[in-house]
């Protein structure tokens, strides 16, 4: 069934506190985005909300408002708005006794909102799914019209436990599983920063490994958190951008009200910056190449992948198969910390003329027959084939 999201055809790739506009002295444009391969941005709440949606516009992007008003809503068309986005990490913000109260209030905002524009979804952007907020979280993932969470999961005490694609993957299973196949799910992908809660920037390849997890577990939308600005070093958050400087200022407003100076980033700390921009941006366009495949509904009669239990996984690699035009694309991630040797075999009569469509390697494949093919998979690493005829 198609998405009621308007572009909802393809993966959506959101970047989350996007600026547009002058700032403390320091120009802020979207096109970096929207040459980055985003395909939306969501905005920082302190700017003015319908400038912003003009850029967004003029710049060819779709727009997440936060909180918007009813005159924004009203307007939904004209700013070529994607989804309105309420409530932000409620199960995290309240106890348990205040949540009812706080989804009645959501659904009431929430039908204000569709009076106003019947057209496009309206949400709330939930925290991970813990096991001390599971209860409240699946109630708030069946609210709205479609489901979105994030899972920062590249952290020194979350590493202790496992690896960023293995959290990843469990989680957007949860929210795919508790909502309908038609629902979109969306998934905030870490691509940040903060020292002092033990966060660290992920790497190129966990970056991809946690994308294509969330995709294989049945997201829709990637969102990347966040795009780095005053707004974000105001919260000792060092985000991705194609052109960070060290401190955006010394004398700027507490906006998150927390008494602590801004973080002031160092050499490496840039470096790092761009380079996990220019690798999103990478991905970004891998992702407009695939298209719609990732969305497709998936074939479990056509291929089946084994692989030896390992890291305490039955099943480490774990597998979509989508079929388009008669051509079948294969996309598996290993969740495992170790390599793993995968077997691929046919379940149908099916096009086996394999190739590789994973641009970054390695691939160590061999075919051991007609409808069958092996490959051996680095920890937290990806492929993606296609099948077609000879």
């Amino acid at each position: 069934m198609q998405s009621p999201i308007p572009g909802g055809s393809r993966v959506q790739r959101v970047l989350y506190h996007a600026l547009a506009g002058r700032f403390h002295g320091r120009d802020y444009e979207l096109e970096s985005a929207r040459d980055a391969g985003f395909t939306a941005v969501h905005p920082w709440e302190g700017q003015d909300q319908e400038a912003f949606l003009n850029a967004a516009r003029k710049a060819g992007l779709a727009t997440v408002p936060h909180y918007p008003s009813d005159a924004i809503a009203a307007r939904g068309d004209e700013f070529g708005v994607l989804a309105w986005y309420l409530d932000e990490e409620p199960t995290l913000r309240l106890a348990r006794d205040a949540q009812p109260a706080l989804r009645r209030a959501f659904r009431e905002r929430r039908a204000e909102l569709k009076a106003l524009d019947p057209l496009r979804p309206v949400f709330a952007l939930l925290g991970p799914p813990l096991s001390r907020v599971r209860p409240q979280w699946d109630h708030w993932a069946a609210e709205g019209d479609l489901t979105a969470h994030d899972n920062y999961a590249v952290n020194e005490q979350l590493a202790q436990s496992t690896n960023p694609a293995r959290h990843v993957a469990r989680s957007v299973s949860i929210a795919r599983d508790l909502v309908p196949q038609d629902r979109p799910v969306w998934f905030v992908i870490q691509a940040f920063a903060s020292e002092d809660r033990g966060w660290t920037l992920p790497s190129a390849h966990d970056y991809r490994a946690m994308a294509m997890a969330a995709l294989i577990h049945g997201a829709s939308g990637i969102v990347t958190f966040a795009q780095d600005s005053f707004v974000t070093r105001d919260d000792g958050v060092l985000g991705i951008s194609p052109s960070p400087i060290a401190d955006y200022g010394k004398d700027l407003p507490d906006y998150n009200g927390d008494g602590k100076a801004h973080r002031i980033a160092t050499e490496d700390d840039l470096r790092e910056a761009v380079a996990l921009w220019e690798a999103v941006a990478d991905f970004n366009h891998y992702l407009t190449w695939l298209d719609a495949i990732p969305l497709l509904p998936n074939r479990t009669d056509l291929i089946a992948a084994s692989a030896l239990p390992t890291s305490g996984l039955d099943h480490p690699v774990r597998v979509a198969v989508k079929q388009k035009d008669g051509v079948i694309h294969v996309l598996a991630v290993n969740l495992s910390d170790q390599e793993v040797e995968v077997d691929f075999k046919a379940l149908a009569s099916v096009p086996m003329a394999l190739e590789s469509d994973w641009p970054y390697g390695p691939y160590r494949r061999e075919r051991l027959s007609d409808g069958a093919w092996r490959d051996t998979i680095e920890p937290t690493g990806v492929r993606v084939y296609r099948l077609t005829d000879d």
